[in-house]
């Protein structure tokens, strides 16, 4: 009868290496634990990332912020995901404040190409159509029905700038009230 520790030990566990069409198409270095990251539209921060892609090609993320050399909260969601499923997420100046959503970031982009810096709602697109302050006293008296006088009186002591968000506002607000259609 063999007993139990005369029986060959098994050989040690060597893990098989990854195949290199697995392994992620960017360096290590590129992800730094506690940075912001975006996984399937939403915002995570990275909690761990191997030193090598020997090691792993997965990296751990959190939906609450990592610190660096501090411990991680409990109550987080937390799992791995492959290194190339995740891209670098803008920051704001203060990282550790409030940062913007996949969907402000895309509006924004989307604004600087069409190179508009507006809100896009309706208002906002008729406006785009007054290249000067006149064009913008004329919209908005004809939409109001007002003169245009009386609105000169009213905002012309104002800056430009502040003259055309004060008409804007009007709009808005007789559009909100349902007092004007805007097509």
């Amino acid at each position: 009868m063999k007993r139990h520790h005369d029986a060959t030990r098994p050989e040690p566990f060597e893990p098989t290496p990854i195949p290199e069409h697995h392994r992620p198409r960017r360096p290590v270095a590129d992800l730094v634990v506690g940075e912001s990251v975006w996984y399937r539209d939403q915002r995570y921060w990275l909690e761990r990332v191997p030193e090598s892609w020997d090691a792993s090609c997965m990296v751990r993320i959190s939906s609450d912020r990592i610190l660096p050399d501090r411990v991680p909260p409990k109550d987080r969601v937390s799992f791995c995901v492959h290194a190339d499923h995740v891209t670098k997420a803008p920051v704001t100046r203060n990282p550790y404040g409030r940062q913007p959503t996949k969907k402000a970031v895309d509006r924004r982009e989307m604004n600087r190409k069409e190179g508009t810096r507006d809100n896009g709602d309706t208002v906002a697109v008729i406006l785009r159509q007054a290249h000067t302050l006149d064009d913008v006293y004329r919209l908005t008296a004809k939409h109001l029905g007002v003169k245009e006088a009386d609105l000169r009186a009213k905002y012309g002591r104002l800056n430009p700038g502040q003259q055309r968000m004060n008409c804007g506002n009007r709009l808005r607000g007789a559009h909100k009230r349902g007092l004007l259609k805007l097509n």
